[in-house]
């Protein structure tokens, strides 16, 4: 199941809220769409730990049902949802991510971390994290995982 933490709405009536736990079918994102004034949802995600096929339906059918020209922004997306958008180019042509939570390694001391980085092509290369060691940190699996390919 899925929690909404930390739903506001900002002075221009735009939408911020972090989700965490399990998007599954009975995802329901009625108060997201009840708070909404403005023209932008921006949904924290780097705590969502599963999403289920239904749920991606379900999310898709969320992002789908709210007002012509409301901007669905994406930050910290965990990499549950970055593998998933990374299967669906659909559903990631319908919001725009700005960042992922993805998994480090350091080869050199074996240290391990979950950086946030911008959500590009070749990001885990510009933006991996220093090791306590001071090595650079590599992406644990392959980018084509996670971030979308070419340009963009």
């Amino acid at each position: 199941m899925i929690h909404l933490d930390k739903l506001r709405t900002s002075a221009d009536g735009n939408v911020h809220v972090s989700l965490k736990g399990r998007i599954e079918a009975d995802f329901d994102g009625e108060a997201i769409r009840r708070a909404l004034k403005g023209h932008k949802v921006a949904l924290h995600m780097g705590e969502v730990q599963v999403m289920t096929s239904v749920g991606v339906i379900t999310f898709e059918r969320f992002v789908d049902s709210l007002p012509p020209g409301t901007e669905v922004v994406l930050l910290h997306i965990s990499s549950v949802v970055a593998a998933v958008l990374g299967l669906l180019p659909g559903l990631r042509a319908k919001v725009k991510v700005e960042s992922a939570r993805l998994p480090f390694l350091c080869r050199r001391c074996g240290e391990q971390r979950v950086q946030s980085i911008p959500y590009f092509h070749g990001a885990e290369s510009d933006h991996a994290p220093l090791s306590e060691c001071g090595a650079r940190m590599e992406l644990d699996g392959l980018a084509e995982q996670y971030l979308p390919m070419g340009a963009g």
